[in-house]
């Protein structure tokens, strides 16, 4: 009849949970029987100093004190969110936000839509989401710090959604409120998500001066910590900032493992991967990821799970097994369009293309990257248009489309070309140096060549001069990943 799932324990049957509601709210003393309830949570939490705030608040609204249970619930989600658990921080604030609206509370209302909606967010619900957040802004009276927090998440809200001209306007409307209130957790996370924005338009140099500023006004928060300093070495990485790196990362491993907060710790094995990933240490890289992706599966942090995926396919191949790392990438793909994860299916897509490059199988090429851009089509900032624009010359130039070429070369430099030390560069900037050589388009020739002179991708500038000697990139650095913020 009942079975475990989570946290929770549940019918198995949903019609065998409905007869059995049914046959309880007919029970004339129902009410009593949850204030009972409640009373007997609130002395157990006392008693043993665990925390019962959840079935408290439930119990509470259940017999009609919805002034009270608003309280116990309210403390629910912001421990339950703390603690990752986000699918019963969602159902917590659903019930919070019933007994605050029924309390008639204005900042109660406000506070448990934010928390909804953060809960939410976390889920990437972003449609849900963004309805809460709207709502809680039409509540008054409404102070100034509650509008600048309800901002913030609209500002999380259209980052997730790839609107980057809404989160960047939303980021700079609560991040004034915040100056003027004097609001430090505020500024960090204004800088927190600043610098994820940053990184989405392939600024990775501005993206680190802004996780730097995150990190100096991070709190002795374990948790904020260990994802400021993992999304700060990522960023160095891909700035090519590598001498910054160690210090960061033995920071970052060594407040996991002090906080003893698995997710933490699964957060510090991936970031881990990657830095391992940049030094072609595979093995290592390896074994980090499956510790993250063991980890995260067992915590439900599908996100994280997600890139493991994904970067199980890069280990899979830098080491030439390009059937595995296939198998990698096409499961990263299908989860996130099948989860509408639009950013995660372009770099899956992107990915794909790469191998197809590699293989010159031109026809699985010119499918992957048309996925990889349909994926991106409400999203004209995001960095992975670099690659996009870049095959997309690669294809026309071998066609000997010369306007066509000019044009997808430009969308590759407006994109960020210049800014990203990838070595996933090197083979379509080979290949459209060499088509254009062949082409005579001189100019676009030796603009690619200098490109790859430019990010050091080039192991020798003499071996550059003809461009069929162009090789291998000089600088190993991890390739492409999804960006998060506070996952």
């Amino acid at each position: 009849m009942l079975v475990e799932e989570g946290d929770v324990l549940a019918f198995e049957h949903g019609s065998v949970q409905q007869i059995a509601l049914r046959l309880a709210l007919r029970l004339p003393d129902v009410a009593e029987i949850h204030a009972s309830l409640a009373a007997q949570w609130a002395a157990i939490g006392a008693r043993t100093c665990i925390n019962t705030d959840f079935p408290t608040g439930l119990h509470l609204l259940r017999c009609d004190q919805p002034q009270v249970a608003a309280g116990h619930l309210l403390r629910a989600i912001r421990l339950l969110t703390e603690e990752g658990r986000n699918g019963l921080a969602a159902w917590s604030a659903g019930l919070a936000t019933e007994a605050a609206d029924r309390s008639g509370a204005a900042m109660g209302r406000q506070e448990a839509r934010r928390l909804h909606a953060e809960a939410l967010i976390e889920l990437r619900r972003y449609t849900e989401a963004d309805q809460l957040i709207r709502e809680a802004l039409t509540i008054e009276p409404i102070d100034r710090l509650t509008w600048a927090r309800l901002t913030l998440a609209l500002a999380r809200v259209s980052l997730g959604r790839g609107d980057l001209d809404s989160c960047r306007r939303n980021l700079g409307q609560a991040e004034q409120a915040f100056i003027n209130l004097r609001d430090r957790d505020g500024l960090r996370d204004i800088a927190h998500g600043r610098a994820s924005l940053e990184r989405l338009e392939g600024r990775p140099q501005l993206a680190v001066r802004a996780f730097e500023e995150a990190l100096q006004l991070s709190q002795r928060d374990p948790r904020r910590e260990v994802l400021i300093l993992a999304g700060l070495i990522e960023a160095q990485l891909m700035a090519g900032r590598v001498a910054e790196v160690t210090e960061h990362h033995h920071r970052m491993r060594r407040v996991a493992r002090k906080s003893g907060d698995t997710r933490n710790i699964a957060q510090a094995a991936y970031t881990s991967a990657m830095v391992h990933l940049y030094r072609r240490d595979l093995g290592a890289a390896e074994r980090e990821l499956h510790t993250a992706a063991a980890l995260s599966a067992t915590l439900g942090a599908h996100w994280l799970h997600l890139n493991c995926e994904n970067s199980l396919g890069e280990v899979a191949r830098h080491r030439g097994d390009a059937a595995r790392a296939r198998e990698h990438y096409e499961r990263y793909s299908r989860y996130a369009e099948d989860q509408g994860l639009t950013n995660a299916a372009a770099v899956g897509h992107i990915n794909l293309a790469l191998l197809a490059l590699a293989a010159r199988d031109d026809q699985e090429m010119d499918w992957q990257v048309r996925a990889a851009e349909r994926a991106l089509a409400d999203q004209p900032r995001h960095w992975t248009w670099v690659f996009v624009g870049l095959m997309r010359a690669v294809q026309a130039a071998r066609l000997r489309d010369e306007p066509r070429t000019r044009a997808w070369w430009s969308v590759a430099r407006e994109h960020g070309l210049a800014q990203l030390r990838t070595s996933d560069l090197q083979l379509p900037l080979q290949r459209l140096m060499e088509a254009a050589a062949i082409a005579g388009w001189s100019d676009i020739s030796r603009s690619a060549l200098r490109t790859g002179q430019d990010l050091g991708t080039w192991r020798r500038e003499e071996e550059a001069v003809d461009p069929a000697a162009a090789e291998a990139l000089e600088e190993d650095v991890p390739s492409i990943t999804p960006d998060v913020w506070d996952d």
